[in-house]
C-alpha cells in the first residue's frame, strides 16, 4: 500500500492528475450526456475544462489568465466536435465513422490551446500524439456508449497533453523545493 506522501506526490505529476480530471469528467459527462441533465449537452467540455485548468493553476504551470484560456479551448472543443458529430451523422454508416473525425477535432483544438500556452506542446510529435489518441477514442462512439467514449477519450487526450508538460513541471518543483 502506498504511503500518503507518495500518493500526494503523484497528485503533483501533471500527467496523473490531468489522467485523472479525464476520468472523473468523463464520468460525470457521460452521465450527464445519458440523461440529458437539464438540457447540458452543450455544457459538457465545461466540466473538463474547468478541472484541467484548476489542475494547472494547482500545480503552478500557469496563471489564471493562462488557466481561463485553457478552459475556453476545453469548452469551444467539446462544441466543435459535438456540433461536427450531429451534422456529419447523417453521411456516415456508422457511428465510429463520426468518432474518428471528430474526436480527432476536439483533440486538434484542445492541442492548439496547450501549444499557445506551454511552449513544449509546439512539436509536431506532441500535436500528433495527442490527435490520433483523440481520433483512436473517438472510435468509440461506435459502441453507442457515452461511458466508454468519455472516460477513455478524456483521460487518454489529458494525459497526452500533460505529457508535453510534465518536464515542465518537474523543472518547477526542482527550482521550488
Amino acid at each position: 500500500m502506498n504511503r500518503p506522501e507518495e500518493t500526494v506526490g503523484a497528485l503533483k505529476n501533471p500527467v496523473v492528475l490531468l489522467a485523472i480530471c479525464g476520468a472523473v469528467t468523463g464520468v460525470l459527462n457521460a452521465t450527464f450526456m445519458l440523461y440529458d441533465v437539464a438540457g447540458t449537452k452543450h455544457l459538457l467540455g465545461v466540466f473538463f475544462g474547468i478541472c484541467v485548468a484548476m489542475s494547472l493553476v494547482h500545480l503552478k504551470l500557469a496563471s489564471v489568465k493562462q488557466a481561463a484560456f485553457v478552459f475556453v479551448t476545453f469548452a469551444v472543443s467539446w462544441v466543435a466536435a459535438y456540433q461536427a458529430a450531429l451534422q456529419w451523422s447523417d453521411g456516415f454508416e456508422e457511428l465510429y465513422q463520426v468518432g474518428f473525425p471528430t474526436g480527432a477535432l476536439g483533440a486538434g483544438i484542445v492541442a492548439i490551446g496547450f501549444a499557445v500556452i506551454f511552449p513544449s506542446a509546439r512539436t509536431p510529435s506532441a500535436f500528433l500524439r495527442t490527435v490520433s489518441v483523440g481520433a483512436i477514442a473517438g472510435l468509440l462512439l461506435g459502441l453507442d456508449s457515452p461511458y466508454f467514449l468519455f472516460i477513455i477519450w478524456q483521460t487518454l487526450v489529458a494525459a497526452s497533453l500533460a505529457a508535453c508538460i510534465s518536464n515542465q513541471a518537474q523543472d518547477h518543483r526542482q527550482t521550488t523545493g
